[in-house]
């Protein structure tokens, strides 16, 4: 695969899609709370250190998490990294995830490149994995079908939308305001936190999903999500358990998109928390994993 230079420190404002800024800072924060203090500090190198306005801001992961959505518009060839089509998927009559799809540059083979260049080009890998890595885990961003639900038209209370911006934006939104307020059980993480509205959701996440400073958490197999370092069958393995989800909880049939029937299972099942914990602790990994084969 011939991959086109790219200018990593170009950055221009736009909008983010997959998960949101919202859901891909989450991302970002959880694997930031997640790094050893010796990957932390490495990785502030290529962090930026002031804001738009010139103020410092603490080193985060966070403070990246959109920029592969932010250059689309001046680097627009990177745009089929963000997501894969299978041919003849179409959730929720035919759930195919095979190995044929549309376009032969897909974010199943940009994350392996990254992965690889983590070791040589650190800059550019870190931010493009930053956020590949939430879009991976983001069940619309693996079909195909109907754009992704960009096409499919639905409504959320009054408002009419489409199903891709429910999951990327409305799900995350709604699960923030259910959690208000979550006492730190782990203060390993807390130094990855910096006063965001979605602060208490990431403590509920990684207290009661990820077990920490508690024996016991929602997925206590939680520590195998990462054990894997084939980055080119790891993917698609993720990216395969992800598009089941597709296929059972995102386009189940003809629900409107605020109606229980369709919000009670994923609300059960803590869907949206295990697609964000999921990206982080994989994230984590990866960068653990890759930058300390730049300190060796």
């Amino acid at each position: 695969m011939k991959w086109r230079a790219c200018c990593w420190a170009l950055w221009v404002t736009g909008q983010a899609y997959a998960w949101g800024s919202v859901g891909h800072e989450i991302v970002a924060t959880m694997a930031h709370a997640l790094l050893d203090n010796d990957t932390r500090m490495h990785l502030c190198a290529y962090l930026p250190s002031m804001d738009d306005h010139g103020q410092l801001m603490p080193c985060s992961l966070a403070s990246i998490a959109t920029w592969a959505d932010d250059i689309k518009d001046t680097m627009p060839w990177t745009a089929p990294w963000h997501y894969v089509n299978a041919i003849g998927d179409a959730p929720p009559h035919a759930c195919v995830f095979g190995d044929a799809f549309t376009q032969s540059e897909h974010i199943l083979t940009a994350i392996p490149h990254f992965v690889e260049q983590l070791a040589y080009d650190t800059g550019p890998a870190l931010y493009f994995l930053t956020h590949l890595l939430g879009d991976l885990h983001q069940p619309l961003h693996l079909v195909g079908y109907h754009q992704g639900g960009n096409t499919l038209a639905v409504r959320y209370g009054s408002v009419p939308t489409n199903l891709h911006r429910i999951w990327d934006t409305v799900l995350v939104q709604r699960r923030i305001q259910a959690v208000r307020h979550v006492e730190a059980m782990d203060i390993s993480y807390e130094s990855a936190l910096h006063g965001k509205h979605y602060d208490a959701y990431i403590r509920w996440i990684l207290t009661e999903g990820l077990g920490l400073g508690k024996s016991m958490s929602w997925w206590p197999s939680w520590r195998t999500w990462a054990v894997c370092f084939d980055p080119d069958r790891c993917v698609w393995e993720w990216a395969s358990e992800v598009h089941r989800w597709a296929c059972q909880y995102a386009m189940p049939g003809d629900l409107r998109a605020d109606d229980p029937a369709y919000l009670e299972p994923i609300d059960r099942d803590k869907v949206v928390e295990r697609a964000l914990a999921m990206a982080s602790v994989r994230l984590a990994a990866i960068l653990t994993h890759g930058l300390r084969r730049t300190l060796s």
